[in-house]
């Protein structure tokens, strides 16, 4: 048994104009994966029900990010600008949306549009995901070292006592970033 107890602290970031740029690119990247899986599952079950394909393909996010990464320097050439984990999370948010629609807890999922406020976030599982010794900066896979609007002392403190940081989630809620650690 664990004794691990999981703690959600968030935090305003304050990111320099091209930090923006690149948390908004990453957004979008999360939306295009969703978008992506989104449409070949739509698209198949059409012809499918429309006799010009014979079976249903793999809805699982493992599936689709496969298809995707055999196809993504045509189709995406600009992937290489954004972290694995925007994809990832992209195509995470589309498993649950499918997930649910299967259990009848919703109705068909929705292509994503680009409303910022409208967003699940990033999630950062790998990379640099680090609270810098100063307790006013965040290091992130991609985006660099972004400021905190407030120290993180609650952090810094479970860090100092054993704990870690497993996964990071970046999102934006009215009108500003904010990082959930």
């Amino acid at each position: 048994m664990s004794n691990e107890q999981v703690i959600n602290l968030a935090y305003a970031l304050h990111p320099t104009s091209e930090q923006t740029a690149k948390l908004s690119s990453h957004e979008g990247a999360v939306r295009y994966a969703y978008n992506y899986a989104l449409h070949h599952t739509l698209t198949n079950w059409a012809n499918v029900k429309n006799g010009t394909e014979a079976e249903y393909i793999n809805t699982t996010a493992y599936a689709m990010r496969k298809k995707f990464n055999t196809e993504k320097d045509t189709i995406a050439p600009w992937w290489k600008e954004n972290s694995k984990e925007a994809y990832n999370t992209g195509f995470a948010n589309y498993q649950a949306a499918i997930k649910n629609y299967y259990a009848k807890r919703t109705g068909l999922p929705r292509y994503k549009t680009k409303h910022l406020d409208n967003t699940e976030g990033i999630t950062f599982t790998t990379g640099t995901r680090r609270l810098e010794d100063d307790r006013r900066h965040f290091t992130l896979p991609v985006i660099g070292t972004v400021r905190l609007h407030e120290r993180a002392t609650k952090l810094a403190y479970l860090q100092r006592h054993g704990g870690r940081i497993t996964n990071v989630t970046v999102k934006y809620s009215r009108c500003r970033w904010f990082l959930t650690v």
